[in-house]
């Protein structure tokens, strides 16, 4: 059987059952779902959280669904027992690097309701509102498929999605990312874009919208890679695009050259709020589901959309990639908004600083690196602070380089002048590294192996 969401729920509460809280009191989308999740992201939990009973839907809705380690792990068919942090990202990268052509099949579970035209209402879907300040109730977890015109190539991305009307969404698209370009491309030849919003699939499909590659690679290929099957993919309804067969939901849409509007503000990746910015508007044609869908929605501003979230192994993969070419004794990289910390063996005199650009280089959103020795755990954050504290000075071992291209949505960026807001960013390295070419006093550590026999014993 072909790999859904619903599949993955099931999953999850069968090999981690603490992962998943089911609500059965009704949530109202505007807010209350939001508050449901953050209550307990307060106690510092993140479960699955599934809203069985949604104010003016029929459907359920369910957040958190990249929020913990352990589900991203079910997610790519790791056993719970391993070290989850330190095989996630290796595991992701063996399947990214076999993908999968998807599988184009006559139908499938998307297609079982079709409305179209003025049978379209998109307000009869739990888009919730997720934060105090943001302008209106977001899609913050659908893919956007689109399709380049002259490769023809499928492209897909996520987006911030604002509900505009009954049959009208926005699009904010960074100005670095495929989909601007594919967009700049129908604009040259004075063409309509066809869109298709995915609301609802594998999470692995989910963080595989996010691959970080060439434009000519197409995401549904990396998709079938990180769900070790093809695919399958249906022609949509109304516009030129193939769709995932096994999608919850899927909106079909244009957009027109010159139909722009606002949207903002929102609470972003970063966790602040972005400001008001210019948006495309989608004119909805068509919306295709399954008989009993559930919604799946980003919990937007906080965990699963920063720290973890569909958009964290891409980052660390292609940051891995830019960096193996270059440093073969690379031991591990973890990559959470804007900051990355590196972990190598270290061989010359300068290779820290030698990996950092090459991080810095790989993408725009890193916007500070941290590179340590090997017997540095990076994902201990107490480890991190000593190994910087121990083993640089900041006149030789920090490096601070201005105007280089970054996240527009950073609230620090800048333009070119300084004065207004831009893309740029000041980029800090920190070579926390000890130096090669001579001795360095050793690490305390208690003889590992009386360890082992203590802790054996401690456990009897």
């Amino acid at each position: 059987m072909a790999k859904d969401l619903q599949g993955f729920i099931k999953k999850v509460k069968s090999l981690a059952p603490e992962e998943v809280v089911v609500v059965k009191k009704e949530l109202d989308p505007i807010f209350e779902i939001s508050a449901a999740a953050a209550c307990y992201e307060k106690a510092g939990q993140y479960p699955m959280l599934v809203a069985e009973d949604v104010k003016g839907s029929k459907m359920p809705v369910v957040v958190n669904v990249f929020a913990t380690y352990r589900k991203l792990a079910l997610a790519f068919d790791i056993d719970l027992k391993e070290n989850l942090d330190r095989d996630l990202l290796q595991r992701y990268l063996a399947r990214e690097m076999n993908p999968i052509l998807p599988k184009l099949v006559s139908d499938g579970p998307v297609k079982e309701v079709v409305m179209k035209g003025a049978e379209v209402d998109l307000f009869q879907l739990p888009i919730v509102q997720h934060n105090e300040l943001d302008s209106g109730r977001y899609i913050s977890g659908g893919c956007m498929v689109c399709r380049d015109p002259d490769s023809r190539v499928i492209n897909v991305g996520i987006y911030r999605h604002e509900l505009k009307g009954k049959a009208t969404l926005g699009v904010m698209i960074n100005p670095v990312r495929h989909a601007k370009e594919i967009w700049r491309r129908h604009q040259e030849r004075g063409k309509t874009m066809d869109v298709a919003i995915v609301v609802g699939q594998h999470p692995a499909a989910v963080i595989g919208a996010l691959y970080r590659g060439p434009l000519e690679m197409s995401e549904y290929d990396i998709m079938g890679g990180l769900l070790g099957e093809p695919l399958e993919v249906v022609p949509a309804e109304t516009i030129d695009l193939e769709v995932p067969a096994q999608a919850e939901i899927v909106i079909e849409g244009i957009i027109k050259p010159g139909n722009n509007g606002q949207d903002g503000p929102f609470g972003e990746y970063l966790h602040y709020y972005g400001g008001v910015r210019e948006c495309y508007l989608i004119d909805v044609q068509a919306v295709t589901m399954r008989s009993k869908p559930i919604y799946h929605d980003l919990f937007a501003g906080h965990m699963e959309h920063g720290a973890l979230g569909p958009a964290a192994l891409p980052r660390e993969a292609i940051v891995w990639r830019a960096i193996k070419d270059c440093c073969p004794t690379l031991k591990a990289v973890r990559a959470s908004q804007g900051n990355c910390i590196i972990s190598i063996k270290k061989r010359v005199e300068g290779e820290g600083k030698r990996v950092a650009f090459a991080a810095l280089s790989c993408d725009e959103g890193v916007k500070n690196v941290i590179v340590v020795d090997e017997d540095i755990d990076i994902y201990n954050d107490k480890d991190i602070f000593w190994a910087m504290a121990t083993r640089t000075q900041a006149d030789t071992d920090v490096s601070i380089i201005s105007h280089c291209s970054g996240n527009h949505l950073d609230p620090t960026s800048y333009d070119e002048t300084r004065i207004g807001e831009g893309a740029m960013s000041t980029k800090l390295i920190i070579d926390a590294t000890k130096p090669v070419d001579r001795e360095f006093p050793a690490k305390v550590a208690v003889p590992q192996k009386i360890v082992e026999k203590i802790s054996a014993y401690l456990k009897t």
